[in-house]
């Protein structure tokens, strides 16, 4: 017992004890400073989501609404999809493709004022429209095309006007 008084009365054995105390007073400090914190931060973010639930509303009752904003969006996201598929599907009927051809028709007129004009959809279905221009008259005829063939002889200017139309068409329908 004696050698344990002598231990506890020894000076290096003191300051070794409250140096430890002292370190553990520091670490303690700083581990309450930092969980002091993150409460801190935990607790604006709980109080801010709170604030944005309402006034005294039950959670169930604003994540029932919510859900039901959920279902009419994706409602209305899937009629919005129907519209848009048949809108896509009338496009593919609509003149995607379209051939110009200017030319002089007979060799009395000074310029190219006959044309020949080809007007398809997506699948090459359309007509073909010729202005002939000379002194005396003009004539305009047109001939149906279904899938870019008519049971009509082509002139020279038709083909080059549907091979222009088929050209330029850069439509994704």
């Amino acid at each position: 017992m004696e050698s344990m008084n002598g231990i506890i009365q020894n000076p290096i054995f003191l300051i070794v004890i409250f140096s430890i105390n002292f370190i553990l007073m520091i670490t303690f400090a700083v581990i309450t400073f930092i969980v002091g914190k993150a409460y801190k931060q935990l607790n604006n973010r709980y109080t801010e989501f709170m604030s944005k639930l309402g006034e005294g509303d039950k959670v169930e009752k604003i994540l029932s609404e919510y859900l039901k904003i959920v279902d009419e969006n994706a409602k209305k996201i899937k009629s919005q999809e129907e519209a848009l598929n048949r809108l896509e599907a009338n496009l593919k009927k609509c003149v995607q493709k379209v051939g110009l051809i200017r030319y002089n028709a007979y060799g009395d007129t000074g310029s190219d004022l006959s044309f020949t004009m080809a007007l398809m959809d997506s699948e090459d279905n359309g007509i073909v429209v010729n202005g002939l221009y000379s002194r005396e008259s003009s004539s305009i005829f047109a001939k149906p095309l279904v899938k870019g063939e008519t049971k009509y002889n082509l002139s020279a200017e038709e083909i080059q006007a549907i091979d222009i139309a088929r050209a330029s068409s850069n439509s994704r329908y």
